[in-house]
């Protein structure tokens, strides 16, 4: 059975230089409790966000309880040595007794509410430890986060930065590259255009040099025929010579050649460089139209040589006049 005690204290008034009185206390035994029906409450779980608090803000609260505990265990000391100079001073009776216990238990419960503060004061203090090193654990975090989070905004600049370098890199090789496709397509042009010109070269060196050849040919036959220029005035006198003596024989020539079936004349001559000039007369009394070398010659009244004409007939189609200077032979 559980006894209740119900103490029933009252106030002591103690004056000075009076006899002291005390009033007795009674002691009420209480009845037996029945046991109570315990009581179910339900408990809901409800989950908050965590929220950082600073150190300031979680110490502030217990400071003002620690306060209040140890302004309320000062009164408790104050109170206990107030009894005990009391307790020294009364007579000690039953009834003092059991208040002294009353007083030594409330006072042992106060100590234990006072160790139990301290422990709930320490413990709350651990959980502020616990907390606070939470607490620097997750700024420590934070600020690793917050290096973390610039280190990774740096590289993304410069991820850019190279992929804005990648792209540049990229346009100029494409330029490059289009460059190159075009002095590609020139040099493809300007060797095509350099094979047809090294063949037109090739053939205009031919032709240089088959002209240059054409000209030294005909720079000799030019230096020949300067060689031979006397001879050439030689040769058109003697055709003048031949015009006038067929002009003056004309008759007798034309008989000669249609009877003998000529047609071509060749003509030699043999004539010292002092006979350029000389004239043939009259040449029918001494031609003889019968022999195949007909000569005939004729004193000539200007000059003072002797001019003979030879006629060969050397083939049935050629003729040849040779003219011959008296003069020069004999």
């Amino acid at each position: 059975m559980n006894i209740k005690y119900l103490n029933i204290q009252q106030q002591i008034v103690v004056a000075p230089q009076q006899p002291i009185i005390t009033v007795p206390q009674q002691t009420i035994v209480a009845a037996a409790v029945p046991p109570q029906q315990p009581e179910i409450n339900e408990m809901y779980h409800l989950e908050r966000e965590l929220q950082v608090l600073s150190v300031e803000d979680v110490e502030e609260p217990w400071k003002k309880k620690c306060v209040e505990f140890e302004i309320k265990i000062f009164d408790l000391q104050t109170e206990l040595a107030r009894y005990k100079i009391l307790g020294q001073e009364l007579k000690v009776t039953s009834n003092e007794e059991f208040q002294v216990r009353e007083l030594e238990a409330k006072i042992k419960m106060m100590k234990d509410i006072e160790d139990g503060q301290r422990k709930e004061i320490e413990s709350q203090q651990n959980e502020i430890d616990s907390r606070r090193q939470r607490y620097s654990k997750l700024a420590e975090k934070e600020r690793q986060i917050l290096k973390l989070e610039n280190a990774l905004n740096s590289e993304n600049v410069e991820m850019q930065n190279y992929m804005r370098l990648i792209q540049l890199h990229n346009l100029k090789l494409e330029q490059e590259m289009s460059e190159y496709q075009q002095i590609t397509k020139k040099m493809k042009y300007y060797s095509n255009e350099a094979d047809i010109w090294k063949e037109r070269f090739m053939k205009a060196n031919q032709d240089f040099r088959s002209a240059q050849e054409q000209w030294m040919m005909a720079q000799a036959k030019l230096d020949s025929l300067k060689k031979q220029k006397p001879l050439l005035q030689l040769y058109n006198n003697l055709i003048q010579d031949l015009e006038r003596l067929v002009a003056d024989n004309i008759e007798l020539l034309y008989h000669y050649l249609f009877s003998n079936c000529f047609l071509t004349l060749s003509c030699q001559h043999y004539l010292s460089s002092n006979s350029h000039c000389f004239s043939l007369p009259n040449l029918a009394q001494n031609f003889n139209m019968q022999s195949s070398k007909q000569s005939f010659s004729q004193p000539n009244a200007q000059a003072v040589t002797n001019t003979s004409i030879a006629i060969y007939r050397i083939s049935q189609n050629t003729l040849i006049i040779q003219i011959i200077d008296l003069a020069q032979i004999f």
